[in-house]
């Protein structure tokens, strides 16, 4: 019986470690938690513009909310953040706020574009468009786009 309580008492308390962990991330303010696929974003873009190499660098080399494992991520997740009904210039749900000039992000995405190597594929949050290679009309490669990084398992398709 002793060793019943016991067994009971250690399965509560290990349940309660686990939802405070849970909870201290998602309480944290410059991240954000995705319940349905588990991913845990940052809410801010980098704050500057930068290559597809850079951004990968950066996403990688970030530590924040306790955690040094984060990435960039594919086309598809980044497309899952896009909310077109919004009337705001840049079309990204909440909690994300980009900083200014920012509405384009790239992606861990690999593809051909423009009869050049293979490249990363960005997202554009004022349209919801994808582009390889950061190529926006009238901008050189890289010129506005911006790093936001998530952490857990790659989404199956788009990296």
């Amino acid at each position: 019986m002793r060793r019943r309580v016991a067994s009971l008492i250690l399965g509560f308390l290990l349940a309660a470690v686990g939802r405070a962990e849970d909870t201290a991330v998602t309480a944290d303010p410059a991240t954000w938690l995705d319940d349905a696929t588990r991913l845990l974003w940052t809410v801010t873009d980098n704050g500057y513009a930068l290559d597809a190499a850079a951004a990968d660098s950066w996403c990688r080399g970030l530590r924040s909310a306790g955690f040094d494992d984060w990435r960039l991520p594919t086309i598809d997740e980044l497309a899952s953040l896009y909310e077109k009904q919004s009337s705001r210039t840049i079309k990204i749900r909440s909690p994300f706020v980009l900083s200014p000039g920012g509405a384009c992000l790239w992606s861990s995405t690999r593809g051909a574009c423009c009869r050049q190597l293979p490249n990363a594929w960005g997202f554009d949050f004022t349209d919801g468009s994808t582009r390889g290679g950061g190529q926006l009309p009238g901008k050189s490669e890289g010129a506005d786009w911006r790093a936001l990084c998530v952490r857990g398992p790659a989404s199956p398709s788009g990296s």
